[in-house]
């Protein structure tokens, strides 16, 4: 039997519509979300990873858009907007600057 995860709110419902019978379990307490979303967050790393390497067929915006989905869950589970994600990472951005440059630090100590 599959290992339980967490899913998007829809999915039961368009489980149901194809036949299916889905059992689900609402996860009241924090922390418990926080794992929940944490597993899903690999999760959705590995299949972006594999997706952009060439190892899986899926469609790179789907997979950003998973990765994304889930980012904005943990802010709101840990109180906080999306708005302020976006402030701090141009805050961070300012300071430490992005990825653009394609930097790699050959001795990280």
């Amino acid at each position: 039997m599959p290992e339980p995860r967490l899913v998007r709110d829809h999915v039961p419902e368009l489980i149901a519509a194809d036949g299916g019978k889905p059992q689900v379990r609402t996860l009241s307490a924090d922390g418990e979300f926080r794992e929940a979303l944490l597993a899903t967050l690999r999760g959705e790393v590995d299949e972006l990873a594999a997706t952009v390497s060439g190892h899986h067929e899926g469609d790179l915006l789907e997979e950003l858009a998973d990765v994304l989905e889930v980012l904005r869950a943990l802010a709101d589970c840990e109180n906080a907007t999306w708005a302020q994600v976006e402030r701090a990472a141009t805050s961070k951005r300012f300071h430490r600057g992005g990825f653009h440059d394609r930097v790699l630090l050959l001795d990280p100590e």
